[in-house]
């Protein structure tokens, strides 16, 4: 780690951004698994307070019904990574129980967002700059993993034994592909939705 630290002090002050820019994704990347645990530690430290608060007797009344209602959330999303009004939590977790296996959970955690409650029934409700953000999304990740590609074959294809320029084209590949994935990614909740409105009936 040392070493990168030197080696970005250095190009920082040579001014030279791709060495700068490929330091920064490795830093971020050895350093994810850390990020991830102090992230943990938070949402296990407010648990842990919600219920000594709880285990107070003298807390009565709306004060307790609150923090216990705080303390089902917390529970629910550090196990599902979903974060969500409690009505719309029961009506997720009937529909789940109702589908007998035809629903994943992970279609139900994608299409929260295309979720709400009306006349105290779930649907799922797709407007129209949805459509658009999906359609964008897709486009963009197809249009990012065929030139992601495209620098790929070019290097494979190339004779030019230029490292810098090897390493410059190698690295834009890889930003592509990354780019590729992530809105490819986005458009999951769409077909979530769809699958889960199919079988719901809204």
């Amino acid at each position: 780690m040392d070493f990168l630290w030197s080696f970005f002090v250095i190009n920082l002050s040579n001014g030279s951004t791709l060495s700068i820019s490929i330091i920064i994704l490795i830093i971020a990347a050895l350093n994810i698994k850390n990020i991830a645990n102090s992230i943990r530690r938070h949402n296990k430290n407010r648990l842990n307070k919600i219920s000594e608060a709880l285990s107070y007797d003298k807390l009565l009344g709306s004060t307790r019904k609150f923090l216990e209602n705080e303390f089902i959330s917390e529970q629910f999303r550090q196990a599902t990574e979903i974060e969500i009004d409690n009505h719309i939590r029961e009506a997720i977790i009937q529909i789940y129980e109702n589908a007998k296996g035809e629903i994943s959970f992970v279609d139900l955690k994608r299409a929260v967002n295309f979720m709400k409650i009306e006349d105290s029934k779930l649907i799922i409700e797709i407007r129209w700059y949805q459509y658009l953000k999906s359609a964008l999304n897709l486009l963009v990740g197809l249009t990012s993993l065929l030139i992601g590609a495209g620098l790929f074959l070019l290097i494979s294809l190339s004779n030019n034994v230029d490292l810098y320029r090897i390493s410059i084209t190698a690295f834009w590949s890889v930003v592509y592909f990354s780019l590729a994935a992530y809105s490819l990614l986005q458009v999951l909740p769409l077909v979530s939705s769809f699958l889960i409105k199919d079988k719901v009936g809204t």
